[in-house]
């Protein structure tokens, strides 16, 4: 059940998120969630999170 709700938040956050920075391919967070697991999903979001904050001035 954790599993579940924890994906749930991931894509939910994925998508507030992505949405508010403009960022592109969303889906590839979610793909990587489903595939391999929130351990993959969650990690690379932040990664590519932060660059985009870091190169928005």
């Amino acid at each position: 059940m954790d599993v579940i709700v924890s994906s749930l938040v991931l894509g939910t956050f994925v998508f507030s998120e992505g949405s508010r920075l403009k960022m592109k391919n969303l889906w590839i967070y979610i793909a990587s969630n489903l595939l391999v697991g929130v351990s993959l999903g969650l990690p690379l979001f932040l990664l590519m999170r932060q660059r985009k904050l870091e190169e928005t001035p």
